[in-house]
């Protein structure tokens, strides 16, 4: 590619008083199509529908195997209590209150 095949070397272009780079007179100037930016707002991952931010969780909503799971991860004894309360005031599934 070069001058040979019609498309202006590197040395041929020039810039223009802000900096911009503009191909050399006579040349037809071509847009590239915008790249579309990602927004930060698509990449953001949803929280899951079970953590403490969107609200208490709900052992009745949930399988035995996740509520264990979920209690595993729960540090605060409050917590702990209140899940197991409204488990026992529910379903009262032992796997979750015990015998």
């Amino acid at each position: 590619m070069g001058e040979s095949d019609g498309v202006p070397g590197p040395s041929q272009f020039g810039t223009d008083g802000d900096g911009n780079v503009v191909p050399p007179a006579g040349q037809p100037v071509t847009e590239r199509p915008e790249q579309p930016v990602p927004s930060t707002e698509e990449s953001v991952t949803e929280p899951a529908p079970d953590s403490i931010g969107e609200g208490p969780f709900d052992p009745r909503e949930h399988t035995v195997a996740e509520v264990q799971e979920y209690l595993a991860g729960v540090t605060d004894e409050q917590e702990r209590q209140r899940v197991v309360d409204v488990e026992r005031s529910g379903k009262g599934r032992t796997g979750i209150v015990g015998a």
